[in-house]
């Protein structure tokens, strides 16, 4: 079974007549779960699907992981999505619950764009701002936020990721989170 089918048996296996809302994963991961959402989308499942990550570019850029999702998903620009660039859409995500999370990670450990203990630590807010290791402005859901899900799923598709979620002696921002969760978080490995 394919990252994608799973993604899609899990929102079906969540799907309720509330409308519930759905943390989305950015960069590389997201490419493995264009097909479920898509699938989701035209099964009319009650979801707003907002990012867990968002660089501080257009969403006509290739680096927008908005972007990404609208080029990508049939319907995806239609679905109420949440833009956690806008301020509208900030004041919701403050506001409401985040129900279902899909995580992915980077090599180097980061989730979101939870780059440091700084913005590991930062519990202020359901948002916050922080920089990539490039100085680029990013916005991402906090670890208050995320930790606050009903349902966590760590998901990746790349064998060398495997290893970082092995690595117990180097403190990596992923394994703290997963840690710290103790309960309602699922791994999910497709590579």
């Amino acid at each position: 079974m394919n990252l994608d089918k799973k993604v899609f048996d899990m929102l079906c296996d969540y799907h309720s007549d509330e409308i519930q809302n759905v943390a989305l994963p950015g960069g590389t991961t997201s490419k493995f779960l264009f097909n479920a959402i898509e699938m989701s989308i035209k099964k009319k499942m009650n979801y707003r699907f907002l990012m867990t990550d968002e660089r501080q570019v257009n969403t006509d850029s290739n680096q927008s992981n908005i972007g990404n999702y609208i080029r990508n998903v049939e319907n995806f620009a239609n679905s109420g999505f949440y833009n956690i660039l806008s301020e509208k859409d900030k004041k919701i995500v403050e506001r409401d619950q985040v129900d279902l999370a899909f995580l992915g990670f980077g090599l180097d450990g980061h989730f979101a764009s939870i780059f440091s203990m700084d913005d590991f630590n930062n519990v202020s807010r359901n948002i916050i701002h922080t920089f990539n290791k490039e100085k680029q402005k990013r916005v991402s859901l906090s670890v208050k936020c995320l930790k606050k899900t009903k349902k966590t799923f760590i998901v990746y598709a790349d064998y060398k990721k495997k290893e970082i979620l092995k690595d117990d002696k180097r403190l990596l921002l992923i394994n703290l989170f997963i840690k710290s969760m103790e309960k309602n978080i699922e791994v999910i490995n497709y590579g």
